[in-house]
């Protein structure tokens, strides 16, 4: 057996080295335990560096969800209720209030949905020149005449509506039922003329016509009598 402090080759039998007198088994003992604490030492480290990149990893990820939060990137969703820690549910509102701060002016953290769709129709923008302008107008709808007997024509003036509008007009029976729709397009003033004729097969009573504009509407109701019932 050779012997691992001087390398003397020594009977197999033999424990200590005939040259150097150190003890083998001593050495083969120190030699197992070196071996097990150099696996113990590489796990540790193995398991270090994991956990290293790990936290490295996530502070990329959190450094560029907070600048893609702050630059308005995208909308942090209203915090839920429930289903979460409290602790999340607080830092989760928070971060949504602070961005509706930031970035309200392009309509994040529920602007929208605080005005309302028939606010925003309402709303009036400020020009270059400082000033108000309307951006939907207040529709109406008039008639002439505004009842008649059956077999009459009626001139139907829309009026108020956005500049080059694009009119949804539809009439309907007294019984709710549709007669007709049309596209009509408004001038530069908002302003259209049509005209509705009634047939013999009419039936007498209320009519009700509606018109909706891109961002506006209105309706209104004229009569239809039979023969014999005009004053």
């Amino acid at each position: 057996m050779k012997c691992p402090y001087c390398d003397h080759y020594n009977p197999n039998d033999l424990w200590i080295c005939e040259d150097c007198g150190k003890n083998f088994k001593k050495s083969a003992k120190s030699s197992r335990r070196g071996s097990s604490s150099d696996l113990f030492s590489n796990l540790s480290s193995c398991f270090t560096s994991c956990i290293s990149y790990f936290l490295v990893a996530l502070l990329i990820a959190i450094t560029i969800g907070a600048v893609a939060i702050f630059n308005c990137m995208f909308d942090v969703p209203e915090a839920p209720e429930q289903g979460y820690p409290v602790q999340i549910l607080d830092l989760w509102e928070k971060i949504d209030n602070l961005q509706e701060d930031k970035c309200v002016d392009i309509g994040y953290a529920g602007e929208l949905e605080e005005k309302g769709i028939e606010e925003l129709q309402e709303t009036d923008i400020v020009g270059e020149n400082g000033q108000e302008t309307e951006t939907c107008g207040h529709p109406s709808i008039r008639f002439e005449p505004m009842g008649g007997t059956i077999g009459t024509q009626f001139d139907i003036f829309l009026e108020g509506f956005s500049a080059n509008d694009e009119i949804e007009a539809c009439w309907y029976y007294p019984s709710g039922e549709v007669i007709n729709c049309a596209e009509l397009d408004a001038n530069e003033n908002g302003f259209r003329k049509t005209i509705f004729w009634s047939e013999e097969d009419d039936l007498p009573g209320e009519y009700r016509m509606e018109a909706k504009g891109e961002c506006s509407e209105t309706d209104a109701v004229w009569l239809i009598e039979a023969p014999g019932n005009e004053p």
